[in-house]
């Protein structure tokens, strides 16, 4: 046998080595391929096997699901999915019921299971004033709890006594705290109802505008309203009282946005949020199927301070729906123009709807466009606001309104009815301060 040269042995071994790649990417594909077909398998036999596995290894005869996700409409922010309750449900078998938080909302409905069973899944809205009360009744036999009745109800914690030991305990440093957080920071003339941010330019969603212009030296200012359950009516505001009114924290950010960018930003969150009207006595905002709940959340109900502009909405979006009529300075808004633009942080964090779907901003494109973070949090600099002002003017700006006008005395009666039955059943107001009181 000849002996080969370097020259001669190399071109064999890259032949040999390629050799060799194709083979483990051979057998890749197939362990890939096989992979697959053991998930599809098992999450087949975790489904059928669901009753036999439970008995063997001992698993409750009741399954209560509780998550920290909404149980609305799945939202898709960042590449992440919220509000993912009913999925859940839907797509894994042997819950009995399930309760969910997050998305704020109060509501209850049944949702079929993989399974074929239906199951309750219940949230309790925000801020501890109901709760889901699960009973569930059933025989014992030889497959544990079998004929199982499930009724689920959300009540009202307003009306229920207190553990009396457990608020002796606690007596001491809730009283300490709640004198704390009543004491008086500003006075407030006026008042300010949440709900009036869903029909246009509102005092409660203003006082945060005025903030944010005035801490953060922007152009504009860019805000929600947070919720549509609290108000204020006038008098002495205090701790406790803004952390009602904004019930919310994070810090406020200045981001760059262009005069095109704004305005698809605010096309898109007021054709989302509100419905094509076509009489003076219609129907404008969106419930969920049964009637019971706002479906969209008011999270995603944008509004600009320093901008003024209509929203007409018996217009289509391509027909004028949204009349920008300049800033608010008397200067034209320039849609090529950069606008220096103030927001809370969950609109950075998460580049909302109206943002990542209408102004067609990317969640890695925001941070590049950050110009400014607050070194506090907006409850706080809400707080300074107050205080150095003293007396505050709950007013409206009145920079944007719904049109045509003739029509929003009948439609917003027609619309605060139907919010009256589901969200205010008493007035919420009172029955905050109530709460409060007894604290």
């Amino acid at each position: 046998m000849n002996a080969m040269n370097d020259e001669q042995i190399k071109p064999q071994m890259v032949l040999e080595i390629n050799k060799q790649l194709n083979t483990l990417k051979t057998m890749n594909i197939v362990f890939l391929i096989g992979g697959l077909l053991l998930i599809l398998w098992g999450a087949n036999a975790l489904t059928d096997g669901a009753s036999s596995v439970a008995k063997r290894f001992n698993i409750p005869d009741i399954v209560i699901g509780l998550f920290h996700t909404g149980a609305s409409s799945v939202t898709k922010r960042n590449n992440l999915r919220e509000n993912i309750g009913q999925t859940i449900v839907r797509n894994v078998a042997g819950f009995d019921a399930v309760v969910c938080g997050h998305d704020g909302l109060r509501r209850e409905r049944e949702v079929e299971s993989i399974d074929g069973k239906k199951v309750v899944l219940a949230s309790p809205g925000r801020r501890g004033m109901y709760a889901v009360e699960i009973n569930i009744i059933g025989e014992r036999g030889k497959n544990g709890l079998e004929n199982k009745s499930v009724d689920v109800d959300i009540k009202s914690m307003l009306t229920r006594e207190a553990d009396k030991e457990y608020s002796a305990a606690l007596r001491p440093r809730t009283t300490e705290m709640g004198k704390a957080l009543a004491t008086p920071v500003a006075a407030v003339k006026g008042e300010a109802k949440a709900v009036d941010a869903l029909f246009g330019s509102s005092a409660y969603v203003d006082l945060v505008h005025k903030m944010q212009l005035k801490y953060s030296g922007a152009d504009l200012s860019v805000a929600h309203p947070y919720t549509i359950e609290t108000g204020f009516a006038g008098g002495n505001i205090s701790i406790n009282d803004i952390r009602r009114f904004f019930p919310a924290g994070g810090k406020l950010y200045t981001v760059k946005m262009k005069g095109s960018e704004i305005k698809e930003m605010l096309l898109y969150s007021i054709t989302h949020y509100y419905k094509h009207v076509y009489k003076k006595d219609g129907s404008l905002l969106k419930y969920d199927r049964e009637g019971k709940r706002l479906s969209e959340n008011t999270k995603d109900l944008e509004s600009v301070a320093g901008l003024r502009y209509n929203v007409h909405l018996n217009k289509k979006k391509d027909e004028g729906k949204l009349q920008i009529l300049g800033l608010s300075n008397g200067i034209p808004f320039d849609l090529d123009k950069e606008y220096t633009v103030a927001v809370p942080e969950d609109m950075v964090m998460t580049v909302n709807l109206a943002l990542s779907l209408g102004a067609k901003v990317k969640s890695h494109d925001m941070q590049q466009r950050i110009a400014s973070i607050s070194d506090k949090e907006i409850p706080e600099l809400l707080l300074d606001y107050l205080k150095e002002n003293k007396v505050v003017e709950m007013k409206a700006l009145g920079n944007w309104s719904l049109q045509p006008a003739a029509w929003m005395k009948t439609i917003k009666e027609n619309e605060m009815n139907k919010l009256a039955n589901i969200y205010f059943p008493q007035s919420l107001i009172e029955e905050d301060i109530v709460e409060d009181v007894n604290k």
